[in-house]
C-alpha cells in the first residue's frame, strides 16, 4: 500500500441552498458599491487572520522552548555521555518525547521554519555547539547545562518518564484504502466506482465500468503515484512522513589491506538512531575497533567496523534498538562470508 492523494469532491457543490440569508452572504459586492462598514469589516477579518497566525508562530516558539529546555534539563543532563548527539536523534530521542501531553510541535509553524535554524540560534547564544559531521548531517558536541538561557527552569510533571532507548519505531507504508472506506465503497470482493475512483483506475476508458477488483482499484493507482512511508516513536506526536522506498540500514562488507575485512553500515538517518551509539555497542560486543565518518555519497554517516561483523550487527540492530530483520539489508550475504571464512 502507498500514498496516493485523491481530490475529495466539495460537498457544498451538491447542495441545493434554500436559505436565502446564505445566498446574499455569497453574493460578490463590487468594490465600488460596497459602504465603508462593508470596507472595514473586511479590514478586521484581514487583521484578524493575520493576528491568528502570528499567534500560532508564538505558541509553537513557546512550545519548542519548552521542550527544549525539558530535554536538555531533565534528560540529556542526566545522560551526559551521550554526547557527542545527532541533531536528528536529539530531536526523535530526547526533544519529541518531551513535547507536553496533549500538544503537537510543529517545526514548521515556528519561526525558526527548521530545526538547524533553531540549533543555529542556540549555538550563538552559546546555548551549545554544533559540529558538521557530513553534508548536511549536525550533531551536539556540547551543551552548556548552567547557562542564563535555563534560570528560573522548573521541570514539568508531565515529563517525569524519560524515552525509551530502545523504543519500537512504527513504519508503514502508507495507503489509499482509506479512500474506499470513507465513501462507502468497499463491495464483498469488488470495489464501487465513483467518478474520481475510475478516473485514477481506468483514466478515459472503462466507461461502462461500475466495479472493479481489488486487484485492479490497487494496480491502477499505483501505477500512478509514488510510495511513501512514515516513521514514528513512542511519545512522537506526529509521524515522520517521507517519500520514497521504505528505509533500509545496509551492511556492506569488503576486504582492506590484504585479506583484512571490514564491516561497512549506513542507513541510521532514516530511523534517527545514533551512530555514536551504535559504534560503542559494536565496539564492546565484538571485540573490535569501529569508526564514524561520511559514506562513499558524502551525504550519509557511515560506520566501519573492523572484521566481518554481520551476526553482531544483527544483533545490535534488532536485540539493542528493535529494527525489524527485514529493513537490514546485506546480512544474508555477509553471513555466507562468514562461513566461507571459517572453512
Amino acid at each position: 500500500m502507498f500514498q496516493y492523494f485523491i481530490p475529495h469532491k466539495d460537498d457544498n457543490e451538491e447542495k441545493v441552498e434554500t436559505n436565502t440569508e446564505e445566498k446574499n452572504e455569497e453574493i460578490e459586492v463590487p468594490e465600488s458599491n460596497k459602504t465603508e462598514e462593508q470596507k472595514k469589516s473586511e479590514e478586521n477579518d484581514g487583521e484578524e487572520t493575520e493576528k491568528t497566525v502570528e499567534e500560532v508562530r508564538n505558541e509553537q516558539d513557546s512550545l519548542l522552548e519548552v521542550s527544549f529546555k525539558l530535554a536538555i534539563k531533565s534528560k540529556l543532563q542526566d545522560n551526559k555521555e551521550a554526547l557527542p548527539l545527532l541533531c536528528s536523534t536529539f530531536f526523535s530521542q530526547y526533544l519529541l518525547p518531551s513535547v507536553p501531553s496533549g500538544k503537537e510541535l510543529k517545526i514548521k509553524k515556528t519561526s525558526f521554519k527548521k530545526l538547524s535554524a533553531f540549533f543555529a540560534g542556540m549555538e550563538k547564544e552559546q546555548v551549545l555547539r554544533t559540529e558538521q559531521v557530513s553534508s548536511g548531517v549536525d550533531q551536539i558536541v556540547s551543551v552548556d547545562f548552567k547557562h542564563s538561557y535555563f534560570r528560573g527552569w522548573q521541570e514539568s510533571a508531565e515529563s517525569n518518564s524519560s524515552p525509551e532507548e530502545t523504543a519500537k519505531p512504527m513504519v508503514q507504508i502508507l495507503g489509499n484504502a482509506s479512500y474506499i472506506e470513507a465513501n462507502d465503497l468497499r463491495g464483498k470482493k469488488d470495489v464501487k466506482m465513483d467518478p474520481v475512483l475510475h478516473q485514477a483506475v481506468f483514466g478515459k476508458g472503462g466507461a461502462d465500468k461500475e466495479i472493479a477488483s481489488w486487484d485492479k482499484v490497487f494496480g491502477g493507482v499505483q501505477a500512478k503515484m509514488g510510495s511513501a512511508y512514515s516513521v514514528k516513536f513512542p511519545g512522537q506526536s506526529t509521524a515522520a512522513v517521507k517519500k520514497g522506498k521504505m528505509p533500509r540500514i545496509d551492511l556492506n562488507t569488503k576486504k582492506v589491506s590484504g585479506n583484512k575485512m571490514v564491516s561497512l553500515i549506513t542507513g541510521f538517518e532514516s530511523f534517527f538512531l545514533d551512530p555514536q551509539l551504535f559504534a560503542d555497542k559494536m565496539k564492546r560486543l565484538a571485540q573490535a575497533s569501529a569508526s564514524i565518518g561520511p559514506d562513499v555519497s558524502g551525504k550519509f554517516v557511515q560506520v566501519q567496523i573492523q572484521g566481518n561483523q554481520a551476526k553482531h550487527v544483527e544483533k545490535v540492530l534488532t536485540k539493542d534498538f528493535n529494527i525489524e530483520k527485514k529493513f537490514i539489508y546485506g546480512l544474508e550475504a555477509a553471513t555466507k562470508g562468514q562461513k566461507k571464512g571459517k572453512k
